[in-house]
């Protein structure tokens, strides 16, 4: 089935980092702006954490689902709480075990269609996975 809209597909990452819950959350915060950087007479925020790691200056929070799921969870059960098509996420963990991931920490969502990557592209422990359907 064809999505329907840009919205109707995700991007994937997957976080071998071993990092607490409070660590992740600090990871995937984004910058805070300043009134003087939304008014554009102040530089933008450098991009740090998760921004930074998957090549991004911002992303829109409202668009992002991050899910923390526990240090060395295996790839199979990382998907159940996602949004992601059912249908992809067999391949998806076939994909990430022809990789040699097998466990991960932390599932990241972009809504994005903007944003492009090389697949399995590791940044600091950050693993760009691709780009699936949702439900």
């Amino acid at each position: 089935m064809e999505p329907e809209n840009e919205y109707d597909r995700a991007h994937l990452w997957l976080l071998l980092t071993p990092l607490d819950c409070d660590e992740f959350d600090d990871y995937v915060e984004s910058p805070e702006w300043t009134d003087e950087q939304l008014e554009g007479v102040a530089p933008e925020p450098e991009p740090e954490g998760f921004t930074q790691d998957a090549g991004m200056d911002d992303y829109d929070p409202d668009f992002a689902h991050f899910q923390y799921c526990g240090l060395n969870t295996p790839v199979e059960d990382l998907f159940e709480e996602t949004d992601l098509s059912e249908d992809e996420r067999p391949r998806i963990i076939s994909s990430c075990l022809e990789n040699g991931i097998t466990h991960a920490t932390a599932v990241c969502l972009l809504s994005d269609s903007s944003h492009s990557d090389i697949p399995f592209t590791d940044r600091n422990g950050l693993v760009y996975i691709g780009e699936f359907d949702m439900d």
